[in-house]
């Protein structure tokens, strides 16, 4: 269920609406016995075949229990902290313990109900935050602006390691000199009292109201640590802290956590008083929600099969905001300049070739038939929930196997052997393809891909004769692995529309290294002054949706649903974008689990 997440650089509401997205179902209510059908009308809205919040009107029981499924093919990496973290299980994690300061609503714009308040000056400059009175660290101390100011004076530090310095972030009034090194504080950072701070852009950016970095870091706590070691500190790896419902109590390493409740939390004391969170392989999490091992967890299409007739169930979800992708090694990531570097050389630096190979692939058939019609083939990086800056005219790459051939013929990829293998100019051609081990439905998922570049003649092998776990698969993209040149990932997008946290040449996380002019001056014009007009900024990112989809440093192969079994006892979980702030109120209403 891992996707490497864009949300972490972008947007603190991106991280809650993201990663547990689904919700729906209850009582009699049974789900879609199939989702809406592929194209624009399953495109127009994001829209999705189940509810969004379960149904329970049973009274809850007092100091309930509830137990959370984690979906994963392999451990945690433990990394419990906003500003370090590196895969969506993490973030999964502390969605539970560790929130922005910002709501949203079912636009994925701010508003006022979480555990801040903004205002946005005049000039579309300034937002300033103003953090409610109750809202404390689970040490008991209170979140302050200082420890706002502290977050972005570490990921814009020139010793910080991760990538959450991206998009809006840079243009902070004197975040850049700040970054170099040239100055010791942030200019366009200022705090009015313990509880308000303004940030100025230089310009006026979208963004403003959806895409700034809320995620406060408890100063006091990280004191004496040093910003580059902070990732594998204590303070994150074994007793983090954060100012959500439940605050953590036990950690298992890469297997499990236990949340204890916040009796004096800003919302309200929280119904549950103990939550666990454990890790289960993707192919058991339908019996582990059947024998009541847990209470809730996300499912992969395969298991959603094996779920739909439990009497012990509602099946919830809703349109993620995702894509799975194939993506083409172009280049490198150069650390010292922090910037992507094109290889002219590289193996798939051949355009026609990656659009061969997107031709090749029958995402309709992936979607339909391997996928039981729970995924819609995709056609742009911007998914369709992602409105309403999703590019609905966009074809795609549909399936055309003469296509495909043609293009490699045209491109000198013939076979001169009689082998039905293509050569390149007459000399041998093998592709190294990685991919991920994440559920029960990816080896064939990634046997089908290889099958479909066969039929064109391409010889595809698989990264060392195998899929690969998938934080030792992530690890070894991002590191630009010279053995890869074709990967099969996903991403979750973020509900700030501004690709930049993943297409930006300065961000570690474009991960084909892909650098074109032309996708500069268009994530620039995304964010400028005059993006502020909806229709200016749709347009936009129209053009530059059909950008990535000529160049294809990456192609888009399918968008999910995000679904959720959810034990019947189990009260007011709410996956609909925009309607909820924590999990403060769910509840159960029966002891144990229903069986």
């Amino acid at each position: 269920m891992e996707l490497k997440k864009i949300s972490k650089v972008l947007s603190a509401v991106a991280i809650s609406t993201l990663l547990l997205s689904a919700c729906g179902g209850g009582g009699e209510t049974k789900p879609a016995s199939k989702p809406a059908e592929g194209g624009d009308k399953a495109q127009e809205q994001g829209s999705a075949p189940f509810p969004s919040v379960v149904k329970n009107d049973k009274e809850a029981v007092k100091d309930g229990k509830l137990t959370y499924g984690i979906v994963s093919g392999g451990p945690l990496e433990g990394i419990f902290h906003p500003n370090f973290y590196g895969i969506s299980t993490d973030a999964e994690a502390m969605d539970w313990f560790y929130p922005g300061l910002l709501s949203a609503d079912d636009n994925f714009q701010y508003t006022n109900d979480g555990a801040a308040e903004y205002e946005i000056s005049q000039d579309r400059k300034t937002i300033t935050l103003k953090i409610k009175d109750k809202v404390k660290w689970h040490d008991g101390k209170d979140v302050t602006a200082d420890d706002l100011l502290y977050s972005y004076e570490v990921i814009a530090h020139p010793d910080y390691k991760g990538v959450r310095f991206a998009g809006i972030n840079r243009k902070i009034v004197g975040i850049e000199k700040y970054h170099k090194g040239e100055t010791d504080k942030i200019e366009g950072i200022k705090i009015t009292d313990p509880k308000t701070i303004s940030i100025t852009f230089t310009e006026p950016d979208p963004g403003i109201v959806s895409g700034i970095w809320d995620y406060p870091m408890h100063r006091e706590y990280f004191k004496g640590v040093s910003i580059d070691k902070m990732a594998e500190s204590k303070q994150v790896r074994e007793k983090p802290i954060g100012f959500g419902p439940f605050k953590v109590e036990k950690i298992v390493p890469g297997e499990a956590l236990s949340l204890v409740r916040v009796d004096d939390y800003f919302l309200g004391t929280p119904q549950l008083k103990q939550v666990e969170l454990k890790v289960i392989a993707p192919a058991v999490a339908a019996a582990s929600l059947k024998n009541g091992e847990v209470d809730i967890a996300m499912l992969t299409e395969d298991q959603y099969e094996q779920s739909k007739e439990s009497k012990n169930l509602q099946l919830i979800g809703r349109s993620a905001l995702s894509y799975n992708y194939i993506g083409f090694k172009l280049g490198k990531y150069d650390t010292a300049k922090k910037t992507s570097v094109m290889d002219p050389n590289a193996k798939m630096a051949d355009k026609n070739l990656r659009q061969a190979m997107a031709y090749a692939i029958d995402k309709k058939s992936i979607a339909e038939k391997l996928y039981k019609g729970l995924r819609i083939p995709a056609t742009s990086v911007i998914p369709p929930a992602g409105k309403p800056y999703h590019d609905k005219t966009l074809k795609g790459y549909e399936f055309d196997v003469e296509k495909a051939k043609k293009l490699l013929d045209d491109a000198g990829y013939k076979d001169t052997t009689g082998d039905n293998i293509r050569e390149k100019d007459g000399k041998e051609f093998k592709i190294t393809f990685a991919a991920r081990n994440n559920n029960a439905l990816a080896e064939a998922y990634a046997k089908f891909l290889l099958q479909s570049w066969e039929k064109v003649g391409l010889k595809v092998e698989f990264l060392d004769g195998k899929l690969h776990e998938s934080s030792k698969f992530y690890d070894m993209v991002e590191a630009d692995n010279p053995a890869i040149d074709v990967f099969a990932a996903g991403w979750n997008t973020g509900s700030d529309p501004d690709p930049s946290g993943i297409w930006a040449k300065e961000v570690g996380f474009n991960f084909p290294r892909w650098v074109n002019a032309k996708n500069d001056e268009l994530l620039t014009k995304g964010t400028s002054p005059e993006a502020a007009d909806t229709k200016f900024r749709i347009d936009v990112y129209n053009e530059w949706q059909k950008l990535i989809h000529d160049e294809a440093p990456l192609v888009p192969i399918d968008y999910r649903y995000d679904i959720y079994g959810v034990n019947t006892r189990v009260k007011n979980f709410d996956k609909t974008y925009g309607t909820k702030v924590g999990y403060h109120d769910i509840a159960v209403t029966e002891k144990e689990p229903v069986k």
